[in-house]
């Protein structure tokens, strides 16, 4: 539905009585950016970026930070969808020191850890540096003078050949693609740095340790059993790492291709990012496939969004847009963030659901208006129902019993150029989610 449209009216709910029970899609949203290169901080869809590569979220905060590779900057995303710049000055350096001063060089990958300590995969630097939760930018691990290499060691005595994602598991150990030594590095708190898994020859290998071959492994992500899994770039294939090593394929017949299915029949198109939910679901940024997929523990490959063709479109599920995704990740509920690189954007991905109602009374049509709104929302059709607002990051902004035909909130003092999420709860608790109510100024 058009997000422009001046009133959304949900006529679909008389369907879900007669067909199902209850409907799941994936609503795809702009979260930042113009579509249009720059580094302009402000809310929401005025900011812009230039080829965004990493995103990640805050355990703590819940706020969105993103690797602005070719702004050689580190951004931040508020609950209120405004950005603003965290660390990086905007031109290619290297630097450490306070987030005022310090300089990045192409960084590419974001991670943090529960104690809010970022670290950054640095490539054109070949490093990996570390922002303290206090804010000091450091290098943690990679060669002083900017010397590419593979060599394992202590911090600065490791060499790293074009660092491209990180990772990092619940008890600080830092995971890394380091791209184009065709290995998975593991770096301890302590700044250790070790070869996981790769030979530094590129190929297709199964296999233990030094015995496994990746080809420019690009993405990583780990789940709470400390399994890596790695965007496999040019063996179009999603990896698996045990803590101890041991490499498998979890999906990817090595194909060029965009089939779902079963993980050794389904195929990538150079899988770039990749980041792993709770329940072991992985999400795959299929960056040439345009599209976002999604695997199950079991290893069955979906399409969750993207028509497979590049493009900028919001919508729902496989009819919304993608331009090259890379960076991906997911929040404590669910909802999954996305580096549109090509686009110069930061989408959205929130599970919607739509859940029939036992009297029928879904029926009634339910009015959103206007959409966008200014200073006030007017809901009409849903006596009897509590209405909550939430903004980007999922936190509430509004929660009121509907007590009359109209309810008309004030939005003057909400976020501009922001986008709401309104959920109406019926008394015998069924939902409806209504999406892509944007708020202007």
């Amino acid at each position: 539905m058009n997000l422009l449209s001046k009133k959304i009216v949900i006529l679909a709910f008389t369907i879900a009585v007669v067909y199902s029970n209850r409907v799941y899609a994936q609503e795809v949203n702009t979260l930042a950016g113009t579509g249009t290169v720059g580094s302009a901080d402000g809310a929401g869809i005025s900011s812009s970026f230039h080829f965004p590569y990493g995103v990640a979220i805050h355990p703590l905060t819940g706020e969105l930070y993103v690797a602005d590779t070719d702004n050689h900057k580190i951004r931040k995303i508020n609950s209120s969808g405004v950005v603003s710049t965290f660390a990086g000055l905007g031109t290619s350096g290297f630097k450490d020191g306070s987030l005022s001063v310090a300089t990045f060089s192409s960084p590419t990958g974001i991670a943090i850890d529960s104690l809010g300590n970022f670290y950054v995969a640095d490539y054109a630097n070949n490093r990996i540096r570390k922002i303290s939760a206090s804010g000091v930018v450091s290098t943690f691990a990679g060669s002083l003078v900017n010397t590419p290499g593979t060599i394992d060691g202590n911090g600065t005595e490791a060499r790293f050949t074009s660092p491209t994602g990180v990772a990092v598991d619940s008890t600080g150990n830092v995971y890394v693609a380091d791209l184009f030594s065709h290995k998975i590095r593991k770096i301890t708190p302590a700044g250790q740095v070790s070869t996981l898994a790769g030979s530094g020859i590129i190929g297709f290998q199964e296999g233990s340790g030094s015995n496994a071959r990746f080809n420019r492994p690009t993405g990583v992500a780990v789940d709470w059993a400390g399994n890596v899994y790695v965007a496999d770039w040019y063996n179009h294939r999603i990896r698996k790492v045990t803590p101890q090593g041991d490499v498998s394929t979890l999906a990817g017949s090595g194909a060029q291709g965009s089939s779902d299915g079963p993980g050794n029949t389904a195929s990538f198109l150079y899988p770039y990012g990749i980041a792993v939910d709770r329940a072991g679901n992985v999400y795959v940024a299929d960056g040439d496939n345009h599209k976002i997929r999604k695997i199950t523990p079991s290893g069955t490959v979906s399409t969750l969004a993207g028509t497979g063709v590049a493009g900028s479109d919001d919508g729902t599920g496989v009819q919304a847009s993608f331009n090259f995704p890379s960076g991906i990740c997911v929040d404590s509920i669910g909802f999954i963030y996305v580096a549109d690189t090509e686009n110069h954007k930061i989408r959205k991905i929130s599970n919607q659901t739509v859940t029939a109602l036992n009297d029928g009374s879904i029926a009634n049509t339910i009015q959103v208006y206007p959409n966008p709104a200014v200073d006030q929302l007017t809901i009409q059709g849903a006596i009897g129902s509590t209405v909550e607002i939430s903004n980007v990051m999922g936190q509430t902004v509004f929660r009121s019993e509907m007590k009359h035909a109209d309810m008309n909130i004030n939005t003057s003092d909400w976020a501009k150029n922001s986008l709401y999420l309104v959920k109406i709860v019926n008394a015998n608790t069924k939902t409806v989610y209504i999406t892509n109510v944007l708020v202007k100024h």
